[in-house]
């Protein structure tokens, strides 16, 4: 199966952002001990908020990690987190329950499935097998390549000619 999942980059950016939190943390929990009493209300919401925000990168790229997607010829695989996992066939995609659309440069994936649950994975090309994977959805016919210019201008021809025969035919109704 081919993967499709986020890059080492983006995963690097992730963990060096969740610890530039724990000196914040360390900071206003230290200020919070030597500052005057009036300021300290300051550092007790930075902490929570820096501490918030740590707890939450940690939570989702330890425990609960990050969503990522394998497909094959007959089915893909979304994994949402560690335990949680949809196998859907190529032709299910854009059904009742899936549907795959085009969100600028990324892919999202939106299911609602029976039970109620609605679940979203966006593909981004910070994934890693991203133009794969797009040239394969785009191959199945799930999303479209953009038009070039000849070709918008190949299909745009036909109303062009007749938009400009018919003002070319009210000049001469009204030379007359």
């Amino acid at each position: 199966m081919y993967v499709c999942k986020p890059g080492l980059f983006m995963r690097a950016v992730s963990w060096l952002v969740m610890l530039a939190l724990l000196p914040e943390v360390y900071f206003c929990l230290y200020m919070l001990k030597e500052c005057a009493p009036e300021e300290r209300t300051y550092f007790l919401g930075g902490s929570l908020i820096f501490g918030a925000l740590f707890l939450t990168l940690f939570w989702r790229m330890i425990v609960f990690a990050p969503a990522w997607l394998e497909y094959d010829d007959d089915k893909l695989l979304f994994h949402f987190s560690r335990q949680v996992e949809q196998t859907v066939l190529w032709q299910q995609l854009n059904s009742e329950y899936i549907q795959a659309a085009e969100s600028g440069r990324n892919l999202l994936f939106r299911f609602a499935l029976p039970d109620d649950r609605k679940r979203q994975l966006l593909v981004t090309p910070m994934f890693s097998g991203y133009r794969d994977f797009k040239h394969e959805c785009e191959r199945r016919g799930i999303i479209r390549r953009p038009l070039t210019a000849k070709q918008a201008y190949e299909q745009m021809e036909p109303y062009l000619e007749r938009l400009f025969k018919e003002v070319e035919n009210k000049i001469n109704e009204d030379k007359k």
